[in-house]
């Protein structure tokens, strides 16, 4: 099950020159203040995108590590 909010934008993939093999991104498109932005994710842990007032705030990577 996928959430109206997500969009699938793969058959566009190739028009992104930071497409890498064995890494995940996410593009944060804001159209309040006209940015895209890439965010590479880590291997391991959680990442959070905050909003303030429907406007992008800030990333929060919660990094682990196994041992």
């Amino acid at each position: 099950m996928t959430s109206e909010r997500i969009t699938d934008i793969s058959e566009r993939a190739t028009e992104f020159n930071d497409l890498e093999t064995g890494k995940v991104k996410i593009i944060v498109l804001d159209g309040m203040k006209g940015k895209a932005t890439v965010i590479e994710m880590p291997n391991h842990g959680n990442t959070l995108i905050e909003t303030r007032r429907g406007l992008g705030h800030k990333v929060r990577f919660e990094d682990e590590f196994l041992l």
